[in-house]
């Protein structure tokens, strides 16, 4: 009926006040003038078509005795003008003109909204003749536009619970506009018991959350407050605890439409107002070697639940991050710290920058604190800081801290964080254990690997099999087995603070394992630091001026493995486990390998064949130190080389040593991590990441896609520091051949850390009781307690089983 009332009403409109020029007089001399003439051009056809409503027209004019001067147009005029409903006219001197109709008939079953309109134009001759007007109808359409409600997230059938203060957020979109796919406004209302619909009645109502629509919308939506396109948010005060309320948020796009689908999973948000419950904020504090989250908020001093106790290095600044998560519908007002302050009630402001005693000034925009540095001491200091919201609910962060000096008294130790497969004894064997089985190494083969003396044969295996030196054989050095049996697998600082370097060697397993450290497959002790609310003890250890190398095919992944995502796992080219500073949480500030390793663009972990090849990068030219010693190209395990099938394994399960698939940790993406190499006021930005190895294999990122798949890298680069702070090697140094694992350990030792081999003494052969490693991995000392470290020193005078 309507589309009946809008056609007649069109054919109506030449014959209407139109022709009359609607109140415009007849030009002087018109009888001498022959009127122009215009005609549309390109137009919908009739007013039955329904079109979109960017609608471009076209006309033509022509006058028979002149020119056309230019046009007048109107869009939907009056079919009767009268004093204040008169027509108006858009004057033009172009012959095409893209218009906006509004479509404002909103249709929540399909989401689109249509308006009829009549489009009018007259030439005007140079002489100040009009033509007769050209009309055109029809209907204009345009899908409706969207929107949802962000904070607090509604649900349906379920009622947020806030306080008294709440902020809530939307987002809009309006995906077929023309010149912003953005709503161009916003309407809002807070319904109660008392607005026309309330909401009770929209929650209740057996036509649903759609009867405030159809009550609203004949209104225009009058009574309703409006935003701009930028305002998605609206903070409302002063609510009534125990009432409840609906709040409604309607888009408005450019043609006039609205979101006309009304539901409390979208538009419409139910919520009762309580101070019951942890309403405080949720704090997370954090910096390089520590984060930590509280479950919720609240502010209680003295309960040594909240406290969180780490050790932080002597004679360096410290930094503490935060943030705090208000509840649903709140927001976050302000932040202040203290250390050691004697009353949190005291509010005597600072009396200079050095006055950390007292509460800092209350900002929101502070979210780091940078304290110390402090001398070495068994003092317990605290470090204290208020988070408070909009509604001014206040929650208390608590950090405990010890400072620990590095003494640095001893050149080396060799964390053994890895979790290779155990030995084992059959039952009723009481003197020998089972031949070693599955892919070597063993953890008892490994250790013989790493660390044996050497000359010394075996029980319970061939005769004539004597051990080989471990690749350490005549460094001076210590090791440190983390298979405690504890819970709490940490290192702690003041272990690690008595060595100047630490090689800290983690398998793929010590990253997968998820179990405790009183589990028999425990996770590794740098996955278990890593975790949420842990502190990484090795991360400090550098930071107070330790050295450390990280290898072995599974170190990275244990500091961020807590952290993924596991979306971009599947990705192409390479789909494995990625790490991406782009996928957020994965890898950024916070993270080992962001902020020590520098790896801050993307790492893969994967297991397939590979090639990994030695690059020097920008150093080839001229390397800092000597290349021949360090493989062009490293290879498995070849018999030709030298590594002989291991004593006493099956040889039938020749694949179990000469295996063609390696674990591998690599950069993914070019990581372009540079810093100010000049010292003085002027600017001399370049790469501070060296490049040792890369790596190429059908299961990794093409090199159309990568250049480079850096494998291996020496923080700081040698032109900008020569001391080789952090390096991280992506692989191991075992499943390679025996003679390249021996040159990069000595490359690195000798080359990077200026550690060198000791004379070996000379020691007389003895049988040992077990393989190496063997007793360990039966009943390992290390798991009966505190983590156990074995120094090379005693292996000097008297060498131990299978050494």
């Amino acid at each position: 009926m309507i589309r009946r009332f809008f056609l007649l009403a069109a054919l109506a409109l030449p014959f209407g006040g139109l022709l009359s020029g609607c109140g415009e007089k007849a030009s002087i001399g018109a009888a001498l003038n022959q009127p122009p003439t215009v005609r549309i051009t390109n137009a919908p056809r009739s007013a039955r078509d329904t079109v979109y409503y960017a609608v471009t027209l076209n006309w033509i004019g022509h006058d028979p005795d002149g020119r056309v001067e230019y046009f007048l147009y109107a869009v939907d005029p009056p079919s009767a003008p009268s004093p204040g409903n008169d027509t108006v006219w858009v004057r033009t001197e172009r012959s095409e003109q893209i218009i906006l109709f509004n479509s404002t008939r909103s249709d929540p079953a399909r989401v689109k909204a249509e308006d009829p309109h009549v489009f009018v134009i007259k030439a005007v001759d140079d002489r100040g003749a009009q033509s007769a007007p050209a009309v055109r109808a029809f209907w204009s359409q345009t899908d409706a536009p969207s929107v949802q409600i962000s904070a607090p997230r509604p649900r349906v059938g379920q009622r947020a619970y806030v306080t008294p203060a709440i902020r809530i957020t939307w987002s809009g979109d309006d995906f077929d506009g023309v010149f912003t796919k953005k709503p161009v406004k916003y309407k809002y209302k807070l319904l109660t018991d008392l607005t026309e619909v309330t909401q009770t009645t929209a929650r209740t109502s057996p036509v649903g959350p759609d009867t405030v629509r159809r009550f609203y919308a004949p209104l225009n939506f009058a009574g309703w407050d409006s935003t701009t396109a930028d305002t998605t948010q609206v903070q409302f005060t002063n609510l009534v605890p125990d009432n409840e309320y609906v709040f409604c948020v309607i888009a408005i796009d450019e043609a006039g439409a609205y979101s006309p689908v009304f539901t409390f999973s979208t538009n419409m948000l139910w919520f009762r107002v309580t101070f019951a419950g942890p309403r405080n904020p949720r704090i997370t504090m954090f910096n390089d070697f520590f984060q930590y989250t509280y479950p919720q908020g609240s502010y209680e001093p003295l309960n040594p639940a909240r406290w969180v106790n780490l050790e932080v290095p002597a004679n360096q600044p410290i930094t503490f991050n935060w943030f705090a998560e208000a509840t649903d519908g709140s927001a976050m007002r302000s932040y202040r710290w203290a250390v050691d302050i004697l009353d949190l009630t005291d509010e005597t402001p600072r009396q200079s920058l050095d006055d950390i005693s007292r509460w800092s000034s209350k900002d929101l925009g502070t979210t780091s604190a940078t304290i110390g540095p402090y001398a070495g001491s068994d003092t317990i200091k605290t470090f204290y800081l208020e988070a408070e919201d909009i509604n001014g609910l206040v929650s208390l962060g608590i950090i405990k801290f010890k400072v620990i000096q590095a003494t640095f008294e001893k050149p080396l130790l060799v964390v053994k964080d890895y979790r290779l497969q155990v030995d084992s004894r059959s039952p009723g064997q009481t003197l020998c254990l089972d031949p070693p089985r599955g892919q070597w190494p063993t953890v008892a083969e490994l250790d013989t690997f790493l660390f044996a003396r050497g000359g010394f044969p075996w029980r319970c295996y061939p005769p004539g099999i004597v051990s080989k030196p471990g690749i350490f054989a005549g460094y001076t050095f210590d090791t440190l087995g983390t298979r405690s049996g504890q819970e709490d697998l940490t290192v702690k600082l003041s272990t690690l603070g008595r060595y100047r370097k630490v090689i800290w060697i983690s398998d793929r397993n010590a990253a997968a394992f998820d179990q405790g450290g009183n589990s028999s497959t425990p996770m590794g002790a740098l996955k278990y630091m890593s975790g949420p609310n842990r502190a990484n003890t090795l991360a400090t250890f550098v930071r107070q001026g330790g050295k450390a190398w990280l290898l072995g095919g599974g170190a990275g992944a244990s500091t961020n493995i807590w952290y993924d995502r596991q979306n971009n796992n599947t990705t192409q080219p390479a789909p494995s486990e990625t790490y991406s500073v782009d996928n957020q949480g994965e890898l950024g500030p916070g993270r080992f390998m962001y902020d020590l390793a520098k790896w801050q663009s993307e790492f893969k972990a994967v297991y397939a064949p590979m090639q990994i090849n030695r690059l020097f990068g920008r150093n080839s030219a001229l390397p800092p130190y000597s290349t021949s010693t360090l493989p062009t190209q490293l290879a498995g395990h070849s018999l030709s080389a030298g590594d002989s099938f291991p004593p006493n394994r099956d040889s039938r399960f020749s694949s179990d040593f000469y295996y063609t698939r390696f674990y591998l940790e690599y950069l993914s993406r070019p990581n372009n991590y540079q810093e100010d190499f000049d010292p003085g006021p002027g600017e001399n930005f370049q790469s501070a990441l060296d490049t040792l190895y890369y790596a190429v294999g059908a299961s990794l990122v093409p090199p159309a896609s990568n250049p480079r798949n850096v494998a291996m890298t020496v923080y700081p680069a040698w032109q900008r520091d020569p001391s080789a702070k952090i390096i991280f090697t992506g692989f191991d140094i075992w499943s390679w051949r025996r003679t390249q694992c021996k040159s990069i350990l000595d490359f690195v030792l000798q080359q990077l850390w200026g550690e060198f081999p000791n004379p070996a003494p000379m020691v007389r052969a003895t049988p040992a009781r077990f393989p190496a490693g063997a007793a360990r991995a039966v009943a390992p000392p290390e798991r009966q307690g505190s983590p156990s470290i074995t120094s090379t020193r005693s292996l000097r005078t008297a060498p131990s089983p299978g050494r």
